[in-house]
Order: structure tokens, then C-alpha cells, then sequence
């Protein structure tokens, strides 16, 4: 079951133009990946190109995006980065980095 939470028309249109996911005031989101984000949830992941914003450049990221309400009520786009390799904590050893991507605790 997928619920309508938000409406199209309060999409961040001028936003998601940014990230290269509309044009011209249309959407250039795939039905399932528009149904997701009026849904409320995350979409698939997306390969966004040539994003630039004050002195960040990215060539080519992959992500997934969702919306999130801000305080005035408007709806705010969300990118979350996917890693192909996890980013380990350098405070764990190899051996713990290892058990903590297998769901084990490590035995003290």
C-alpha cells in the first residue's frame, strides 16, 4: 500500500532542477521513483551528475533522495550517498571492521 503523503505540486521543483532531476519546472523522475517520494520514502538509487554548490564540485554520485518537511512547511530534498565499499570507523581493528559488517558484536 502506498499512501500519498505529500502532493506533486509541493514538490521542490527548483531542487531537484539542481541535482539534474527536472527541467524546465517538469520532473524528470520515473513513475516508481515519483510514487516513492510522494510516499514518503526513499527513492531507488540514481547516478547524479555534475553537482556543484559554493565550493563543492561532484562529478558523479550515487544516491537516493527523499523529502523531509522543514519548519515553515515547505518540503526539503534529502541526498543520501551510497557507498560501494563501507567506510569503516578507525577505531576498530580489521578483525572488529570485519564482524561489525557481519552483524556480530566483537567479544571483549
Amino acid at each position: 500500500m502506498n499512501l500519498v503523503i505529500f502532493h506533486e505540486n509541493e514538490l521542490p521543483i527548483q531542487d531537484l532542477e539542481t541535482i539534474g532531476l527536472a527541467a524546465g519546472g517538469q520532473l524528470l523522475l520515473n513513475v516508481d521513483d515519483l510514487r516513492a517520494l510522494l510516499s514518503g520514502r526513499r527513492t531507488a538509487m540514481l547516478e547524479l551528475h555534475d553537482l556543484e554548490t559554493d565550493n563543492i564540485k561532484i562529478k558523479s554520485i550515487n544516491a537516493k533522495i527523499s523529502l523531509k518537511p522543514n519548519e515553515a512547511g515547505k518540503l526539503d530534498l534529502l541526498i543520501h550517498p551510497i557507498y560501494r565499499k563501507p567506510e569503516m570507523p578507525d577505531f576498530l581493528n580489521e578483525t572488529e571492521a570485519r564482524q561489525l559488517q557481519k552483524g556480530r558484536l566483537p567479544v571483549y
